[in-house]
């Protein structure tokens, strides 16, 4: 019985979700950035993101780029924890995935977030770099030009 509840609540919700005003009949084309920007215009920008946080949490990854992209001037103007927690967290379901650009932006902000004015390299900074290293590998692995140039960067610092 009561995982037929859940099964039916977990119907419902979904039927739910669907009958949202403004929300399109037809699933969003979230597979280019056109369909996302024509979401975006058809449901408007709070239900939209709604829609493409589901579909990053689900695997997709121009979502997840989207959201990392989205937050990255927002990382770099106003540093709320909560810009970081969203912006590490999307930046690393796109890394998992693969994603050059993805690895390469979580690695900077790990490597952004080692403080050495005091001229030492605490062993919580050397993780951070050693995390951007493997990262910026990946990257580079990958022919991403900008990670090759970082891996220079940190083989130097971390040696």
């Amino acid at each position: 019985p009561d995982l037929m509840v859940r099964f039916r609540l977990m119907i419902v919700s979904n039927i739910a979700q669907h009958m949202r005003v403004g929300t399109p009949d037809a699933p969003a084309d979230l597979s280019s950035m056109e369909g996302i920007i024509n979401l975006i215009q058809e449901i408007g920008a709070p239900q939209a993101r709604e829609v493409l946080r589901d579909a990053a949490l689900n695997g997709n990854l121009l979502c997840q780029t989207f959201f990392v992209n989205l937050l990255i001037p927002a990382l770099e103007n106003e540093p709320s924890d909560h810009v970081k927690q969203e912006f590490e967290f999307f930046a690393k379901l796109a890394a998992e995935q693969g994603d050059p650009e993805a690895q390469f932006n979580l690695a900077l902000h790990y490597s952004r977030g080692v403080d050495v004015s005091d001229g030492y390299l605490y062993e919580d900074d050397r993780k951070l770099l050693e995390q951007a290293r493997d990262l910026h590998m990946k990257a580079a692995a990958q022919g991403f030009a900008p990670s090759v140039e970082a891996l220079k960067n940190l083989e130097v610092i971390l040696s």
